[in-house]
């Protein structure tokens, strides 16, 4: 069979676009990098997916063709970038694996290394003579630590317990303020630290030490620290509360203060017990929960 014809046919399409502006509203380049300087509340984030996802500024220089161009500013980029990881893991330590999975350009550094070992040594210390935990007793951490450091640099065939590196710091100075208690599990996870560390792990102290870290040892002074700790062991598996303990009894030089002194210890005492969470339990509460007679004794004040 043999035909012909012809057909038409038409069809309707609607497409939808969204397209959102973020910035100030500028006329020119000059204009938008001048007004993005002077107010950072036209910044906006427009991506943030897993750590997987990050692409670091450097690699994107790099892989456009302008590593080399660029080299030395692509160093500098990187620099600074370690330096305000390190600052930000100091004051919310829960972001080192966060930060050891961005860390692209390498495995967790000597630098990241040596700030959680200085973190952990502070959670160990405790004042002596009925101190506190004020600048003095910071600006005296920090000497100790990095003179030891630099000891251990010069011989890296020694081998120190964090308490003895506290101590070959220290050999010089008249008077600590601060002792290191080592029944604590922070101590053992600065002794596991001290254990693979290397030349270029004593080098880098000075960078390390930073205002955040002198800083988060005089937060130790807070009434709060007590509290705290006691509420994360009795939510915790560790049952050893020797550093609770320690922080609670009355300490030796206690019997030869006066009476101001004597007033001004138990008053500071007393408000780190009396400290309440939001379900209204305190500090001396939780300690009774611990089942450990001889710990609640000591917090009878």
């Amino acid at each position: 069979a043999y035909g012909s014809g012809d057909a038409s046919g038409s069809s309707n399409a609607t497409f939808e676009s969204n397209v959102i502006c973020h910035g100030p509203n500028a006329a020119t380049h000059d204009s938008f990098y001048q007004q993005l300087m002077t107010n950072n509340a036209t910044w906006t984030v427009i991506d943030r997916g897993e750590p997987t996802s990050y692409f670091a500024v450097w690699d994107l220089i790099d892989y456009m063709g302008q590593g080399d161009y660029f080299s030395r500013q692509c160093d500098l980029l990187k620099a600074e970038w370690k330096s305000m990881a390190l600052k930000n893991m100091q004051a919310n330590p829960g972001d080192a694996e966060l930060l050891a999975e961005l860390w692209t350009f390498g495995p967790l550094e000597p630098v990241l290394e040596v700030s959680k070992f200085l973190s952990n040594l502070a959670s160990c210390l405790v004042p002596v003579d009925m101190g506190t935990f004020d600048s003095n007793l910071a600006n005296q951490f920090e000497s100790v630590v990095k003179l030891a450091a630099l000891a251990a640099k010069e011989d890296p065939s020694v081998t120190f317990s964090p308490k003895e590196f506290i101590e070959a710091g220290s050999a010089g100075t008249e008077k600590l303020k601060f002792s290191v208690f080592e029944n604590c599990p922070e101590y053992e996870v600065t002794k596991a630290l001290m254990s693979s560390f290397t030349p270029s792990h004593w080098s880098c102290f000075d960078l390390a030490f930073t205002e955040t870290v002198k800083n988060a040892v005089i937060s130790l002074g807070k009434r709060d620290r007590l509290f705290n700790l006691c509420k994360r062991y009795f939510n915790s598996d560790e049952d050893d509360w020797s550093l609770c303990k320690k922080l609670i009894e009355f300490p030796a030089e206690y019997v030869k203060a006066d009476d101001k002194e004597k007033e001004a210890y138990t008053r500071h005492l007393k408000e780190q017990l009396e400290m309440r969470d939001k379900e209204g339990l305190t500090c001396a509460q939780y300690l009774t929960k611990s089942d450990n007679f001889e710990l609640f004794k000591c917090a009878i004040v």
